[in-house]
């Protein structure tokens, strides 16, 4: 007999640093075209309207930063794509009015043919060079380093993380950056196996900001799963015939004008009860875990006690379907194996604007720090 099932708790994640509970990600919808959104910390888009969207001769904006460096003045960096990710471009706000382009802070050079995307912009108060960007050298394969007194002219300081795990054999990317209380720095990024098809979540540590970081630990892997679904279109119940993943992001009907996202919340026998009702009616569609191929964690957090909290983003469950979502997790250490708290999605993607894609969220942040 099958019969389980859950309750949802909302776990209060204040960002390490942070000054307002605003979070922001990149999020794509039927359009096709990512744009930047301003999120609550209760998982609630904030408005309809993208905080930044693509300028002219830019196609898409991803993978944002957000920072605070003074009561007043708010910064807001994002992935720029044209005819690739070359750029890194720069917003700002004063006293929380509108964001104001600034222009691109940092693009590649002729030593990055393949681009830099992703990159995260780290703010540290008091540095000599404040600003640091983690970067993506796409052709190089390796995690880069460079930094800025202004956040608008930086010097490049080469590679802080290159592969050497069977898990990085395809490749690597940033995730999150952070320093500890205690003067070490950590970097979560995730790692390509399976000639990109997979990707797991790691962290590194470093005594400096410049590395090398090193100690590589797999702290998360997917989780496989793929099954067939029957439902009813505005009912939140279904039907399978195997124990279905509860309280992280499922994907049905992927690949199809039928897909939609949705959160298992009971089970017993082959009934499942839903977050949601469904929007479509389902036959035998295909159902996977959003966590089947790739995972990474976005955002984490040090507690007290030791413990580790954080946000994922889980992405290409299935070949071609944009389906990234977040949720979150935890962890008893920094390289202990991290499991998802079971709370759904921690972002909602029940907007227009983010139906098919909220990942990759960032905190505004006033300093780089791991713990408030």
């Amino acid at each position: 007999m099958i019969v389980r099932g859950l309750v949802f708790v909302i776990l209060t994640l204040f960002p390490a640093g942070a000054i307002a509970r605003s979070w922001f990600l990149n999020g794509v919808g039927s359009s096709g075209i990512y744009h930047i959104w301003e999120f609550g910390d209760d998982g609630l888009v904030s408005s309809l309207t993208p905080a930044l969207s693509p300028p002219d001769g830019v196609l898409h904006l991803a993978w944002p930063s957000a920072i605070a460096p003074d009561a007043h003045t708010r910064r807001l960096y994002a992935s720029a794509y044209t005819t690739g990710w070359f750029q890194l471009r720069l917003w700002t706000s004063t006293n929380e009015g509108a964001w104001i382009p600034q222009g691109i802070a940092f693009q590649s050079d002729a030593s990055e043919p393949g681009g830099i995307g992703p990159a995260q912009v780290v703010y540290e108060p008091g540095a000599a060079e404040p600003y640091m960007i983690y970067y993506l050298d796409r052709a190089a394969k390796q995690i880069k380093l460079a930094t800025s007194v202004d956040g608008m002219t930086f010097t490049r300081h080469g590679a802080v993380i290159t592969p050497s795990l069977p898990e990085e054999a395809s490749g690597l990317s940033i995730s999150y950056a952070c320093r500890r209380a205690n003067g070490e720095y950590v970097i979560f990024y995730h790692g390509y196996y399976n000639n990109t098809q997979n990707a797991v979540a790691l962290v590194a540590t470093a005594d400096g900001p410049h590395g090398p970081f090193t100690k590589k630990t797999v702290i998360a892997r997917p989780d496989g799963f793929a099954s067939t679904l029957s439902a009813h279109r505005l009912n939140a119940t279904a039907t399978a015939d195997v124990a279905v993943p509860l309280g992280i992001p499922l994907l049905v009907g992927g690949g199809t004008a039928r897909q939609e996202a949705n959160v298992a919340i009971k089970q017993d026998e082959t009934t499942i009860w839903f977050e949601r009702p469904f929007v479509f009616d389902h036959v035998s569609d295909r159902l996977v875990s959003v966590s089947r191929n790739k995972v990474e964690l976005s955002y984490a957090q040090e507690q007290p006690d030791g413990s580790w909290r954080g946000v994922f983003s889980l992405y290409n469950p299935d070949p071609g379907v944009a389906s990234e979502y977040t949720t979150e997790g935890s962890a008893r250490s920094l390289t202990a194996p991290w499991s998802y708290a079971r709370t759904g999605f921690r972002f909602k993607p029940w907007y227009r604007g983010g139906e098919n894609s909220t990942e990759n969220p960032t905190p505004l942040l006033s300093n780089d720090a791991c713990s408030s």
